[in-house]
């Protein structure tokens, strides 16, 4: 994640947590890593109107995205070069 993000200065990671609390209280390497470079890595709580979702995303660039339904599951669509749809999901 850091040479991701020290390459793409850019264009900034955004993470998305339910509970900041736990990865804070074991150490999470994430959290350190956010820590260090605080203009490249920003870490954030989910808002409440998400907490009901039981899926993962990844957004890249606005138009590339992985969508996972179901976290405890292998499966994901993958979407490249999908402009609009990205955001939406």
């Amino acid at each position: 994640m850091q040479r991701l993000v020290l390459a793409r200065s850019q264009c900034p990671a955004r993470v998305l947590v339910f509970e900041p609390l736990t990865p804070v209280r074991t150490g999470h390497r994430l959290i350190g890593l956010g820590r260090r470079l605080p203009s490249h890595i920003a870490i954030r709580r989910m808002g409440e109107d998400f907490r009901t979702r039981l899926g993962a995303f990844l957004i890249s660039d606005g138009t590339d995205y992985c969508l996972r339904r179901l976290v405890d599951r292998h499966e994901a669509l993958v979407e490249w070069r999908a402009p609009g749809a990205a955001p939406a999901r």
